[in-house]
């Protein structure tokens, strides 16, 4: 928050504050809707799109009629503890400040006051935080995740600056500054990283089967019927929760091309980085024929229901009132079909085998589904083992990357911005990580492969000494070298080679704030390759040296230049190494053993003096 804007929202809020006491007088005689009227006519503010009934004991945030598509609906119902009024206006403050949702705001404002209860004795309303009480604090979550901690700090400091903008409340300098320090810290490893896990084919399988058996039979309960179709969906798609519960009707395509199958693609609005008036952005996702039978069973299934209540929305439930099922009422439906199938789907104390994913208690998802327990055969004291939703994006980005499928097109159908977002979302599973780490080492100690990068000879020679002090009965024996080098230096696949350091340490440490910078645009450098990933990088250098007469053509020069840069630095730094690499390895082992382990060398190989004629003139190119 700039110190202009600060002054100019205190000023507006009319308060001469050098007291610090004034916020607890403040917060005593706050009438929430008065306040709101004063929000409505400020003339930087905009709140023209929604009604706040501040003062009832649940808060009903409302869209107005015509804000947006369909009836007029809550689009948060929302209880603080306590119900403190000055809670609710840092909600609505931030939501109009930051042009976001409320429910994106939701979890700042619970992890404030969780803070503030841990160091301020349970009163919000505390003038100050000590810097001590909070590094105690912070100490003992060590344990938890980045993103967590993030979410605390980013939250104590959104509240603090707010706070004092309207209040006058003094913040000590050297405690913004810890908090400033700790956003970043914990908040960059967000953009490389996603907390949310693919989920295991152990359990997928037999999810998916379920809900296709579920969603055919019509003895079925409706509602879970619709859960069943609606999992699919997202098992197929990976979209997100809020695109998933606004997906609509008749918004299904079909393309043919003669003599090829025909392709299946749907519309729907994504929320997520959207701008301008409507609020959202609309995507297209190519769907397969599991998540086509879904999508038209839905479409025929809830078409009365559609007509009863007066909405467009693909997925409508048996009680449903509004335009859509709201987000809390979608995820508890999820987690309803599953407890009522476990049966057949590996959820019942199942957290040992599924240690990534969340855990309820039994008991606790019956009730809120009004069921007993024995009823389905339980007794309510087992704990119920399901996945995030978000846990179908990663799952579909890891599969379309475990099937050989170009980034940029699983970057695209993601909707995500760059590749490094969609790298973050891959989760490839234990045994794909093993495979490929063998396949390295394999490369490495049985035909000398070299790895390339700014830290590639010091690993090599660091896994050199370990193999050199192994036993000679593991030594002699290349699998298990292999092996033993692999569990002592485990290696994770990044997008176009390997990362030498973040497989032994996860998340992936740094040396140095530099590092952590390039490793969030994709030039880390413990980021290394090999030969045999000279195809790859050659489709880079030419994707981006197709974008250059495109750019160019429309006046774009700088832009034209920048990718011709970006394409000479990969062929300088990666390319040309790899194809010197891959040249030694031919001389050394023949074309047929290469290709024998890596057939995707094939071409490349045998147009070798083409492409380095190719990358001859990339080079020597200017603009």
């Amino acid at each position: 928050m700039s110190a202009a804007a600060t002054a100019e929202r205190a000023d507006w809020w009319g308060q001469g504050q050098d007291d610090a006491t004034v916020i607890q007088l403040a917060a005593t005689r706050l009438d929430g809707n008065e306040l709101i009227a004063g929000l409505r006519s400020h003339p930087h503010l905009d709140l023209s799109a929604f009604e706040v009934d501040f003062n009832s004991s649940t808060w009903r945030f409302t869209s107005c009629d015509g804000a947006f598509d369909g009836p007029k609906t809550p689009v948060v119902r929302f209880k603080p503890d306590g119900s403190e009024d000055i809670w609710k206006l840092w909600l609505v403050c931030l939501t109009v400040w930051e042009g976001s949702k409320v429910r994106t705001h939701i979890k700042h404002l619970y992890e404030a006051r969780r803070v503030f209860n841990a160091i301020a004795g349970g009163d919000v309303r505390h003038t100050t935080i000590d810097l001590e009480q909070y590094l105690e604090l912070s100490e003992a979550r060590t344990n938890l995740s980045r993103g967590y901690r993030y979410s605390q700090a980013i939250s104590l400091l959104r509240f603090l600056e707010f706070r004092h903008a309207f209040f006058g409340v003094p913040n000590d300098p050297e405690m913004m500054s810890r908090l400033r320090d700790d956003a970043k810290q914990y908040g960059r490893s967000l953009t490389y990283s996603v907390g949310t896990p693919s989920i295991d084919d152990e359990y997928l399988v037999p999810l998916v089967e379920t809900c296709h058996e579920s969603m055919a039979d019509e003895d079925e309960q409706p509602r879970y019927r619709i859960a069943a179709a609606a999992l699919l969906l997202a098992a197929q798609i990976g979209m997100r929760i809020s695109e998933a519960r606004t997906l609509e009707a008749d918004k299904l395509e079909i393309a043919s091309m003669e003599g090829k199958p025909d392709i299946a693609f749907i519309t729907f609005k994504t929320y997520k980085g959207a701008r301008g008036d409507e609020g959202y952005k609309t995507v297209e996702s190519i769907i397969n024929p599991i998540a086509l039978s879904a999508y038209l069973f839905l479409e025929g299934y809830c078409s009365e229901r559609r007509k009863r209540v007066g909405t467009d929305a693909l997925i409508v439930t048996p009680e449903q009132k509004g335009s859509y099922p709201s987000q809390g009422t979608f995820a508890n439906l999820i987690k309803e079909f599953i407890l009522v199938h476990h049966a057949t789907i590996p959820c019942i104390g199942t957290e040992d085998r599924f240690p990534d994913m969340q855990i309820s208690k039994v008991e606790t998802v019956a009730r809120r589904a009004k069921k007993r327990p024995s009823a389905i055969g339980l007794t309510g004291d087992e704990t119920l083992v399901y996945p995030k939703f978000h846990s179908f994006r990663s799952t579909v980005a890891t599969k379309l990357y475990e099937s050989g499928v170009d980034m940029r097109y699983i970057r695209r159908h993601m909707g995500h911005m760059d590749e490094n977002t969609t790298a973050g979302y891959i989760r490839s599973d234990r045994e794909i990580e093993q495979r490929n780490n063998d396949l390295v080492y394999k490369a490495v100690f049985g035909d000398g492969a070299e790895f390339i990068g700014p830290h590639g000879g010091e690993f090599q020679q660091m896994i050199a000494e370990y193999a050199s002090k192994l036993p000679e009965k593991v030594k002699g024996d290349l699998d298990e070298l292999v092996a033993a080098t692999s569990k002592a230096f485990p290696l994770r696949r990044k997008v176009g080679g390997v990362c030498i350091r973040c497989g032994r340490m996860a998340p992936c440490p740094s040396n140095t704030e530099t590092d952590q910078i390039y490793c969030a645009f994709g030039v880390c450098p413990n980021q290394c390759v090999l030969y045999f990933f000279a195809d790859q990088c050659l489709e880079t250098v030419r994707s981006h040296m197709e974008l250059i007469p495109i750019n160019t053509s429309r006046g774009q020069i700088m832009a034209a230049r920048n990718e011709l840069r970006k394409a000479q630095n990969i062929i300088r730094d990666s390319l040309v190494p790899e194809l010197d690499s891959l040249e030694r390895q031919l001389d050394a082992h023949g074309r047929e053993h290469i290709i024998g382990q890596f057939p995707e060398l094939e071409e490349l190989i045998d147009t070798l003096p083409e492409v380095r004629k190719e990358i001859a003139e990339w080079q020597a190119m200017s603009i």
